[in-house]
C-alpha cells in the first residue's frame, strides 16, 4: 500500500515549493530511487525541468519531461528522475512527487507518495480533502513540518 507523506512548507516559503520538490528528488535519486515529479499542467512541468538544471550549482540530476502529445518524443527511460502531469506516469511506480492540486489517478502504484504543502489557507484546503481521501481509503499518512533552514540549504 501506497505510504503517503504531507511535507508542509512554512508560509513563506510560497515560492520555494517547487525548490523542495527538486530537494526532494535529489536526495531519492542519491538513494538509488526513481522519482515521478507530477506537475499541475505542461508549463509548470516546464518550469520544474528548468529548475531541476539549475536550483543547484554544486550538483547533476539527470532528468527529463515524460512523453505526451504536447512535449513531444520525451526522455528515454533511463533517466532517474521525470517530469509528468495530466495522467501520464510513464512506468514509474517508486516515489511520487505530487505539485498538483488533485490527488493523481495513477497514484496507488507507486510505493510512496509526496504531498508537498504550503502554509497558506488556500493550499491548506485542497490539501485537507487530499489528506481526507487518503485517510478514508486506510492508506499510511506521515506529517513533516519543514522548517526555513532546510530549504535554503
Amino acid at each position: 500500500m501506497t505510504r503517503i507523506h504531507f511535507h508542509l512548507l512554512p508560509d513563506q516559503a510560497c515560492g520555494a515549493r517547487n525548490l523542495y520538490a527538486c530537494q526532494q528528488a535529489e536526495r531519492a535519486y542519491r538513494e538509488g530511487r526513481k522519482v515521478l515529479i507530477h506537475a499541475a499542467d505542461i508549463e509548470h512541468a516546464r518550469q520544474l525541468d528548468r529548475l531541476l538544471w539549475s536550483f543547484r550549482d554544486s550538483s547533476f540530476l539527470p532528468h527529463g519531461l515524460l512523453a505526451s502529445s504536447e512535449t513531444g518524443p520525451g526522455t528515454h527511460a533511463v533517466n532517474p528522475v521525470h517530469i509528468s502531469y495530466g495522467d501520464n506516469a510513464g512506468d514509474h511506480h517508486d516515489l511520487l512527487i505530487n505539485l498538483a492540486n488533485s490527488i493523481p489517478e495513477f497514484f496507488s502504484r507507486f510505493d510512496e507518495l509526496q504531498e508537498i504543502v504550503v502554509d497558506q489557507q488556500e493550499d491548506l484546503e485542497r490539501s485537507r480533502k487530499r489528506y481526507r481521501y487518503y485517510m478514508d481509503h486506510g492508506y499510511p499518512l506521515e506529517h513533516h513540518r519543514i522548517r526555513q533552514r532546510i530549504l535554503s540549504q
